[in-house]
């Protein structure tokens, strides 16, 4: 046996096995938080891709707009991921230029620090977009080939590269984030425990009990999508079934859109974060001014006569989409932001950003004391945290038998304690099973009920479903 063998003791080896997998845990992490934000996105594009198959053939006054989404090029998609590359070079040999030993000042360890927080906010942004720009080649030569034919190449590979590119992002914003110097990490934890007990101290109100919490949740994603969507029904009637489908499905996306971004808005406010409000309230406003300029732009007339353009359906698409479909959400939503709602308990996204914080402090708070108790030789008092259950996430894919075992496996370990996560196994499995029910179903129809694909207008690869 070498003597390199023998350079680390048994306490040392054990410290070194459990820090890499808490750093594999931690980029998986990453991807898997990012990812998230890419699917959601691409459900909601889903979402409105369905409203407009609906909607199609109506006048663009009574529809709301299309949004259309630029094909994906092998010369758009070799600069993005170029770009993508070089950036996370970049951030990954950074490490090597921070000036954290003992010998630099006060003053250049905390700069070094601030500069460390900045490459990896780069370092996050890299993941998300490695994981678009994959899903945007994916969804784009998707769209492009089908149903003729699937482009294994176009659609594959570039998933593949930004799927890697999102791996290693996340990779080097583990390997830049956080001091090695345990001390800061901890003075960083505490301070963070004392800004969230400082915002929550501050804010007196109560939480809301079960009861009240169940009542605002169906207020606000069943009572305000239909109030909205009756009022555009009201004011600018739909021409067909169609149409009113596609308007329903279109208010109820908004609708949790704007929930989730007065959540984000108002946490903001109350940390004192008002530059990051206004920056949710910019994104806000600039998707809004793009949709309604778009649905206006498809309102005005192409040509008139005697150079006069009427501007009554011009009039009726803004107050379709501007007013009803997307404004009153946000301000009916809105009443749920109040501190004391109708002078009782608060709105429930009021709650649910001190919720927020009551776990931002807790989080700190944990880990500001598991570094106090991690300043130890012994890895027995240095745990790693339980796995989570993640075989109840496979069991969502509508594959039996595998899913079923999958479902199984994260039941029977939840239920043993042996990981984490025990209710969202159970939402995954009752999902798993739903939607390979649906699957099975639409197999079933479409075997015999004799359903077709068909092209929705002449000289046009869109394609529309006309039933048997």
């Amino acid at each position: 046996m070498s003597k390199d063998e023998n350079q680390y003791s048994k306490k040392q080896a054990l410290k070194i096995h459990d820090e890499s997998i808490r750093f594999q845990r931690q980029v998986r992490n990453g991807v898997l938080t990012s990812g998230g934000v890419v699917a959601m996105i691409a459900v909601f594009y889903g979402l409105f891709m369905l409203t407009q198959q609906l909607q199609r053939g109506n006048p663009a006054t009574v529809s709301n707009p299309d949004i259309v989404m630029l094909p994906a090029t092998g010369t758009t998609l070799s600069t993005a991921f170029g770009a993508l590359l070089a950036v996370i070079l970049g951030v990954w040999f950074s490490p090597n230029a921070f000036r954290l030993g003992k010998s630099e000042s006060p003053t250049t360890i905390a700069r070094e620090l601030a500069t460390q927080s900045t490459i990896v906010a780069i370092a996050r942004i890299c993941t998300l977009l490695s994981l678009a720009v994959g899903a945007w080649a994916f969804i784009s030569a998707t769209l492009a080939t089908a149903p003729q034919q699937v482009d294994v190449i176009r659609t594959i590979v570039p998933a593949l590269i930004g799927f890697g590119l999102a791996w290693w992002a996340a990779a080097a914003e583990v390997r830049v984030a956080g001091s090695p110097i345990r001390r800061l990490q901890w003075a960083q934890r505490f301070r963070e425990s004392l800004r969230v007990r400082g915002i929550i101290d501050s804010e007196v109100a109560p939480r809301l009990s079960r009861r009240a919490l169940l009542s605002q949740r169906f207020l606000a994603f069943a009572i305000v999508p239909m109030i909205a969507w009756g009022l555009g029904i009201l004011i600018v009637p739909a021409p067909n079934i169609g149409a009113t489908v596609a308007r329903l499905v279109t208010t109820v996306a908004i609708v949790f859109i704007a929930y989730y971004a007065l959540r984000n808005f108002v946490y903001c406010v109350i940390g004192g974060q008002l530059w990051t409000a206004c920056s949710v309230m910019g994104a806000v406003a600039m998707a809004g001014v793009a949709l309604a300029s778009s649905a206006a732009a498809a309102a005005l007339p192409t040509s008139s006569d005697d150079d006069v353009f009427e501007l009554a359906p011009l009039g009726r698409s803004v107050l379709l989409f501007s007013v009803v479909t997307l404004s009153i959400p946000f301000l009916l939503l809105a009443v749920l932001t109040f501190r004391r709602l109708f002078g009782r308990s608060p709105g429930l996204i009021y709650d649910a950003v001190m919720r927020r914080y009551d776990r931002e402090f807790r989080v700190a708070n944990d880990k500001a004391e598991e570094l106090v108790r991690n300043d130890t030789d012994d890895p027995a008092q240095v745990p790693i945290k339980t796995r989570f259950a993640w075989a109840s996430i496979a069991a969502i894919a509508p594959v039996p038998p595998f899913n079923f075992m999958f479902a199984a496996l994260a039941l029977r370990q939840a239920r043993g304690g042996n990981v984490r996560g025990k209710g969202v196994a159970i939402v995954a499995i009752v999902l798993g099973i739903l939607l390979a029910l649906v699957v099975t179903g639409a197999i079933i129809y479409a075997a015999w009920s004799n359903p077709a694909l068909v092209f929705c207008e002449p000289q046009s690869t869109a394609v529309c479903f006309r039933a048997g």
